[in-house]
């Protein structure tokens, strides 16, 4: 049985394993479209030195905004707020329901997000019909696929998921392909 809203939580160490292998983050203003109970967006803020907007689509959550992320008017508004003051770095980092990852990272893209990251399953790559043209359009962006062994517990309860997850990282001024990298050691840096 699925969770209400596909709340999955993210550990500490993913986020702080996405930021030792993309630094240009550290400091960077972060939009966190699906962020829950603040598990990214805490170390973005506390580790990391960003500023970071929150939003989640339960209004019970502690988030900036409440708005389902997958739509127009949200985007809209994101693109209008002063936080995103479009001269400096703006990046969309998230741990999104994956049903909805496509749409979330289509509307960070027409909004003109200089990257975006995120945390999916590692079977994203597969280019299925609702996301093959934009998996060929987003390619030469893709600068990082951070692959995650042993597979994390999003449940809290140690139970880890049947397919391996990864940050995909996508930067507009990619220029050196995409990066690889196996993460080994990502619960070194869980507490």
């Amino acid at each position: 049985m699925r969770r209400e809203n596909d709340q999955y939580f993210t550990p500490k160490g993913l986020t702080r394993s996405l930021l030792r292998h993309v630094p240009t983050l550290a400091g960077a203003r972060v939009l966190e479209p699906s962020a829950g109970m603040g598990h990214i967006s805490n170390i973005l803020k506390s580790d990391f030195n960003c500023r970071v907007l929150t939003n989640d689509i339960d209004a019970t959550m502690p988030c900036d905004y409440h708005m389902d992320a997958t739509g127009e008017p949200f985007w809209e508004l994101m693109e209008s707020t002063s936080q995103f003051d479009p001269m400096r770095k703006r990046w969309v980092v998230t741990n999104p329901p994956y049903k909805q990852a496509a749409e979330i990272l289509d509307g960070a893209i027409e909004s003109g997000f200089e990257g975006m990251a995120m945390l999916l399953r590692l079977s994203f790559l597969e280019p299925t019909r609702n996301r093959a043209e934009l998996l060929r359009d987003l390619e030469p962006m893709l600068s990082h696929l951070i692959i995650f062994s042993p597979r994390p517990s999003f449940t809290e309860n140690g139970r880890s998921d049947s397919v391996t997850s990864c940050w995909f990282v996508w930067q507009w001024d990619n220029v050196g392909g995409t990066r690889v990298i196996n993460c080994t050691d990502w619960k070194e840096y869980n507490d």
